[in-house]
Parts: structure tokens; sequence; C-alpha cells
């Protein structure tokens, strides 16, 4: 923000100055969140297309789309989810990849 708006903003009650700082950083911050979602998703498809080409087609990969929206849509919060999809893999979502206990595959293998 400018120097102007920032005047501007001092010479607000405090519920004022924050809506009007809301205004210019939410959607700043909106945006950045759904470029994040967009590249996550983007490599996450990606990767699995490269490792399964003959397996990961534009159908899969919709019905996984169209999969995960249903689940999200559903009662589970986020770590229900984790928890439940750790049980059945024994793969942590909420560690790092060099922390994981389970072991990489090499492509091709």
């Amino acid at each position: 923000m400018n120097r102007e708006t920032w005047r501007a903003i001092r010479q607000l009650n405090w519920r004022d100055a924050d809506q009007m700082i809301r205004n210019v950083y939410d959607p700043l911050y909106n945006q950045q969140i759904q470029y994040n979602m967009k590249r996550f998703m983007a490599t996450l498809f990606t990767a699995m297309h490269k490792r399964f080409p003959d397996i990961m087609t534009g159908d899969i990969l919709h019905s996984i789309s169209a999969d995960a929206l249903e689940l999200d849509h559903g009662i589970e919060p986020p770590e229900e989810l984790i928890e439940n999809l750790y049980q059945a893999t024994g793969f942590d979502i909420r560690l790092r990849v060099e922390e994981q206990q389970n072991n990489y595959i090499p492509k091709g293998a």
C-alpha cells in the first residue's frame, strides 16, 4: 500500500481500517491459494501420468478428480481422511518425503 492509503487507514476506526486492509489483501491471498492448488494438482496428476502413462488416461484422471471432490464434500475433516489413508496404506501425508517409512519405487520398475 502507498502512503496515501496508509494515511486514510490511520484516520479510520479499527473495524473500518480492518475492512479496508482486507479489501486489498484478501483477493491477493485467495489468488495465491488458487495458484498453489492448481500447481499442486497439475504436478500430482502429471507425476501420476508419467509414472503410469497407459493407466492414467484423461478419463481416469477425471474420475480421480470426481472421486476427490466427492470425498471433499463429505463430512470427514481433513485429519480423519489423512488418518484413514495412513491406516489403509501406511503413507502419511503429514510427513516430508524424506521422513516417509515407505520405500521409493523407481520409475519403470
